[in-house]
């Protein structure tokens, strides 16, 4: 047997399963109006899932409870010391600053969302749009469209709606227009959260009562979302099968017994002294090494730009300050003298385009408003194209792909990743709501899963040789955490080596014209300084970093207030810069970093040659290694005499986007885990297309006469159906139905047989219509009722996700088809009759 050491002790890395015993709902904190009046929370897929943040909170909350009966009904307590330091601080909880709570805390626990089995998730997710080869095929949209269906017809098993009123408590009635519709997912789910992990103390008594109070809490949870308190979101967790839960509980047990405290949490990690090696040079003589890695988000990814009202502003972009450490931890570079003079570069993370990295659009260009009549958007290169007759307004934001080939067949728009916004809210604890005390409600902007970004990594030759050979392979699929709120449901993506190392080349620019013209095109923020290291976002400062990184002095070709003449000609633009606040901050001491003000990304500026001239060899220097501060970062990246600036913008109709390829999905084998929330899901989805199906087929009279013989005649004196069989003999038939186990057996002597046979000796049941009854109930193989229904006919209108889901349902569920569609053929014979 093994020791209550290794029964409990929560390994560094663990995943947690959970099982929904009823319906539930993690609310997104809006409805559909007209509708639904709160909807179920979804993921990227279109599917429900439970937050990070949600597990995080509840879980957290059943430790503090079981931190304050262990403290005796104090909340300053060493049992609650350790739930501060698992969870990290709250400085803004009432009470915190007496408990002790200085400042942030981070969280040694880090909790992932919970969702469905990837496997499962392959057949419900969202299909996307077919692609040219398969729309231009033979059946090619017929295929996608089966597809579409089929995916639909089960997520909609995955919702429900649940009707629930305001009670008046003065008279206990339901009070009048307070009707509403909740969306609840329903019970039997399982969902997983992979990937958890913690710091584990080091001390081997401290490990053990961080696991015992995580597991205790664990235990302790039997509900979540909302309504929990009425009987929605029953759930059981479960752990990896090495754990004992019950040697948790009996070591606790133990320790209190012997009225033994607590030890002290670990003490707080200290800044270690960074040792800076000798000076590395700037190396412009040399050469570099160039890697392209994508970047797909698995979760949502903040990047913290502004605080607006209650809502967190995020970046459409990821900048190399999140990416660098993990990067250089990963390929084995430690050199920090290297990464500070910018040996290394690891470029700010954008949107890939037509299958590669992306720039962000110039400043320059200027568009029109759309045309009514041609529905075209005409943009303008305002470096080299006058000012249009009508009102033409600049474009701010979007990318566009970074290689000037792929524009041959341009995109009249630039393109921004996909954004989503999720409500959250902070809880207090003697109210049980959201409250302004606590934070209240709160929305975070981020960039959507499921987005693919491009990135580069740049580095100098001499570094080169310090990584082993294969250092490359690091990246080959590298999973990270980045961002803001990282530590539950966002900031979770997987680094992907595409193409290199390679010796980096210039892209294909435009020489200088004959006035010595430079075109300057900044491909990520820029931090420039002036004489006293106060941030200078001028031209004339950023005209004196490009001389000094090129050896030549500039100045910018501007007159007045950014407008350029040559010679007579109209009035163009000579530079347009635009300006960003960075705000970050310093995990390691937990406190905000100095504010940054920076040239933004897709600022422009046509410069001129005063002095020196200009080499391709120190161009191309200078757009490896960037320019100004914190170039290792990616501030500073630049593009010279890019093509698509030195000309007129080319007007052409943009090529649609591409979708991806079909979606595929294997089915579920019977060992699988998920094989049976699979099934299910199909029964809720089969069920609900019973019901459907058998509606749709009894409003045919034809239907009606070919089942059951059921055919309207006269009604005499206004009375009965006029037509045998009578109302009576039909509610006698369901009855009779209703007690059948199975289909009949050939020949057999079945009690309905007997019933049927003596009917129609009285003559109260037509013989044809009794002979297609008896042929509709011996189905032996139960095959010949689904063919009434259509399950042969159209795949995709009976979908299943098991590899036997549709042979097993059919045996499974004929009984039910059976009496659904004789009641609904019944049912529609009386109405008709009645009519």
């Amino acid at each position: 047997m093994n020791t209550a050491t290794e029964d409990f002790v929560l390994p560094k890395q663990f995943s947690l399963e959970i099982e929904m015993l009823s319906d539930w709902h993690v609310g997104s904190g809006h409805g559909r109006p007209g509708d639904l009046d709160r909807l179920v929370r979804r993921d990227h897929d279109g599917l429900p899932f439970i937050g990070g943040k949600t597990l995080t909170a509840i879980w957290r909350d059943a430790c503090e409870q079981m931190a304050f009966t262990l403290d005796g009904g104090s909340d300053t307590g060493p049992w609650m010391k350790w739930v501060v330091w698992l969870f990290g601080a709250e400085p803004s909880r009432p009470g915190a600053a007496a408990a002790g709570h200085r400042g942030p805390q981070a969280a040694a626990l880090q909790l992932r969302s919970a969702r469905l089995d990837p496997d499962l998730r392959s057949h419900l997710r969202t299909v996307p749009g077919p692609t040219p080869a398969r729309t231009d095929c033979a059946n090619g949209r017929t295929i996608w469209d089966k597809e579409c269906r089929r995916r639909d017809h089960l997520r909609a098993a995955l919702t429900l709606a649940k009707p629930g009123v305001a009670i008046d408590p003065a008279s206990g009635a339901a009070k009048t227009d307070f009707l509403r519709f909740d969306e609840m997912a329903p019970g039997g789910l399982v969902l997983s959260a992979l990937d958890c992990e913690w710091e584990p103390p080091v001390k081997l008594d401290q490990r053990r009562v961080a696991s015992a109070l995580l597991l205790a809490g664990l235990a302790y949870i039997e509900r979540l979302g909302g309504k929990r308190r009425r009987g929605a979101g029953a759930c059981l967790y479960r752990l990896p099968a090495a754990l004992c839960p019950k040697a948790a509980a009996d070591w606790l047990e133990g320790m209190l017994r012997r009225t033994e405290s607590p030890p002290d949490t670990p003490e707080e990690a200290r800044t270690a002294a960074v040792v800076i090696g000798p000076t590395v040079s700037s190396g412009s003589d040399q050469g570099w090494q160039h890697l392209e890695l994508s970047l797909e988000l698995t979760d949502p990814v903040m990047v913290r730009r502004a605080l607006v009202g209650n809502v967190v502003e995020s970046l459409d972009f990821i900048p190399g300050t999140y990416l660098l450490g993990q990067v250089t931890k990963a390929i084995g570079l430690s050199d920090h003298a290297a990464i500070a003079a910018g040996a290394v570069v690891v470029a700010p993370a954008t949107i890939e385009l037509k299958g590669g990295s992306s720039w962000p659009a110039p400043s320059v260009w200027h568009s029109l408003k759309e045309e009514v009549s041609t529905g075209e958007k005409r943009t303008f290169n305002r470096l080299v194209e006058p000012e249009p007759d009508r009102q033409a307004n600049p474009i701010r934001g979007g990318y566009i792909p970074r290689d000037p080939g792929d524009w041959a067949r341009p995109c009249r728009e630039p393109v921004r990743p996909p954004m989503l916004v999720a409500t959250h809210n902070s809880v207090e604890d003697k109210s049980q709501r959201p409250t302004e005390e606590v934070g209240g409600v709160f929305s975070y902007q981020a960039i959507a899963a499921g987005t693919v970004l491009r990135l580069e990594l740049l580095i100098r030759d001499d570094q080169i040789a310090r990584l082993s050979p294969a250092w490359f392979h690091a990246l080959e699929e590298l999973p990270v955490r980045l961002g803001s709120a990282k530590k539950d449901e966002y900031g979770g993506a997987i680094l992907r080596r595409v193409r290199g190392p390679v010796r980096w080349q210039r892209a294909p620019a435009d020489d200088p014209g004959a006035s010595g013209d430079l075109v300057v095109w900044l491909a990520s923020d820029t931090l420039i300084t002036d004489a006293h290291l106060r941030p200078d976002t001028t031209l004339s400062g950023l005209a004196r970093a490009l001389s000094a990184a090129l050896g030549v002095t500039l100045e910018a070709a501007v007159l007045g207030a950014g407008d350029r003449r040559q010679d007579d000609a109209p009035t163009l633009i000579g530079a347009d810069l635009r300006t960003r606040r960075i705000e970050s901050w310093q995990q390691r001491w937990q406190l905000p970093r100095p504010s940054l003000v920076a040239i933004q990304s897709g600022s422009c500026a046509v410069f001129r040659v005063v002095s020196g001239s200009l080499t391709a060899e120190a161009l191309a220097s200078v757009e490896a290694a960037g320019i100004g501060e914190r170039r290792a970062e990616g501030y500073g990246r630049v593009r010279f005499n890019d093509p698509r600036l030195m000309r007129p913008f080319p007007i052409g109709v943009s090529e649609p986007p591409k979708s991806s390829d079909l979606l595929t999905a294997v089915p579920l084998v019977a060992n699988h885990p998920a094989f049976a929330v699979a099934r299910q899901i199909e029964l809720r989805t089969w069920r609900r297309l019973i019901r459907d199906r058998a509606l749709h087929i009894a409003i045919d009279a034809g239907s009606r006469k070919t089942l059951l013989g059921l055919e309207l005649g006269k009604k005499p004196l206004g009375l009965g159906l006029g037509k045998k069989p009578s109302a009576s003999q039909l509610g006698a038939l369901r009855e009779q139905v209703r007690a059948l186990d199975g289909p009949l057996a050939k020949g057999a002597d079945h009690p309905l047989v007997t019933w049927l046979g003596k009917a129609q000796e009285r003559d109260h049941w037509p013989r044809e219509a009794a002979n297609k009854l008896i042929t509709l109930l011996a189905d032996p193989d139960c095959s010949r009722l689904w063919e009434h229904f259509g399950a042969g006919d159209d795949d995709a209108a009976w979908p299943v996700m098991t590899a036997t889901g549709g042979r097993d349902l059919q045996r499974l569920l004929w009984f039910e088809a059976l009496i659904t569609l004789i009641d609904a053929l019944v049912h529609a014979h009386k109405r008709a009759g009645e009519a």
